[in-house]
């Protein structure tokens, strides 16, 4: 079997979309080798205003990573015999061969997470021969619309496809095995430790009163997150002041919008909007106490949140909710009850002020000892020493 040497994501999110990372970008950034990144494709809006060519793909290079910006999506219905798709197709396989070379399939990873089932016949047509697919949500139990039997059907032959199935949970590996049919190696996420960890200055945070604590979240602000467990404790603590680091996400429930719209009204509360990546660790070091807070539910059960992670990165006391804690984090963190911080945010406050035993070096050991780089690593063992279903039938190009 030929080496490695690329990787190409088909990918969640625009590469430079700001305000929140992702694993697939993530896992990106820290693949050896020459590494490509597949954008979604445009909205069909893009038709209106003329933004996007109809078979050309666009690229450029940041990050070193190379960009390729798919052409304008041809609706399934209009496209008879997927001519449109066959031909976008061909042009990627063009692009790739002209920089790769020919056998480009023989020594590159493809990569794709389950949010980007859209992109399955594309992948299907490129007949990659290492496939890896992650799956790193419960994507199904999000409150979104979707078209359940299409997405499986999608996510069932990208299994199929695939030399490797990977999950951040073991929740996702029991959903796969009962809807896919298909065995799983979990591997959770990681986290760039080295760079949570550098040292640098604090940025100019509102100030808070001698005595008082910087609380911080850093993420999303979105339909999963316990709203109403920050406001109790923003209501039980005076001395505490929220740092909420994040844009505002997808809410549909009022009941959640009213609860963030509350807790947003708290005078020590400070929605500091997006913070870029580049400048989250000096924020989140400037925090006494990080606080990670769902709400118990399917996709919460199935996570592996990036900014458990993080937080660990930069070894500030944690406090979580209504997610799994890895049996060896669990003495890292103080996990909460559902809907009730107060105690655990007590005992972190505690640690941070002295009155605990310090859990920092722990918390950063661990996360050296998790990273992107591992997480890469061991998908690339996956492969290299997986079996190799697709080699004796990969063609030179692809029958499209």
């Amino acid at each position: 079997m030929a080496a490695i040497q690329q990787w190409l994501t088909i990918g969640m999110s625009g590469f430079d979309t700001p305000g929140f990372h992702d694993t697939s970008r993530l896992m990106t950034a820290h693949a050896p080798g020459s590494r490509a990144y597949v954008e979604p494709p445009p909205p069909f809006g893009a038709w209106r205003s003329g933004s996007a060519p109809l078979f050309r793909w666009r690229s450029r290079r940041t990050h070193d990573t190379w960009i390729l910006t798919p052409p304008l999506p041809v609706p399934s219905r209009l496209d008879v015999g997927r001519i449109a798709l066959r031909t976008q197709a061909r042009a990627l396989d063009r692009v790739l061969r002209e920089a790769w070379g020919n056998d480009w399939r023989t020594s590159t990873v493809l990569y794709i997470t389950n949010w980007s089932y859209a992109q399955e016949p594309l992948v299907r047509l490129l007949r990659p021969v290492h496939l890896v697919f992650d799956l790193v949500d419960d994507v199904l139990a999000f409150p979104y619309s979707f078209d359940r039997e299409r997405v499986l059907a999608r996510w069932r032959r990208l299994a199929g496809q695939a030399g490797a199935v990977i999950a951040v949970s073991d929740a996702l590996r029991a959903w796969s095995a009962a809807h896919l049919g298909h065995p799983v190696h979990v591997l959770p996420n990681g986290v760039d430790a080295a760079h949570f960890q550098q040292a640098a200055p604090a940025p100019g945070l509102p100030p808070v009163p001698p005595g008082h604590v910087r609380v911080g979240f850093a993420g999303t602000m979105n339909h999963w997150i316990d709203f109403r467990a920050l406001a109790k404790v923003m209501d039980a603590d005076p001395a505490c002041h929220l740092f909420l680091m994040g844009r505002r996400g997808h809410i549909d429930d009022p009941d959640q919008r009213s609860a963030l719209d509350a807790l947003l009204s708290h005078p020590r509360v400070h929605a500091l909007g997006p913070v870029p990546y580049a400048a989250l660790p000096a924020h989140l070091h400037a925090m006494d106490v990080l606080v990670l807070p769902r709400i118990p539910s399917p996709a919460s059960t199935a996570s592996s949140p990036l900014k458990l992670y993080e937080y660990l990165a930069v070894g500030r006391p944690v406090v979580t909710s209504g997610i799994p804690v890895p049996a060896d984090v669990a003495r890292l963190v103080y996990s909460a009850s559902p809907g009730d911080l107060t105690g655990a945010l007590r005992q972190a406050i505690a640690e941070a002020q002295g009155d605990l035993p310090s859990l920092r070096a722990e918390r950063r050991a661990y996360a050296q000892a998790h990273t992107w780089q591992d997480r890469v690593a061991r998908v690339l063992e996956l492969v290299n020493h997986g079996p190799d279903r697709h080699a004796a039938r990969a063609p030179s190009a692809p029958s499209i």
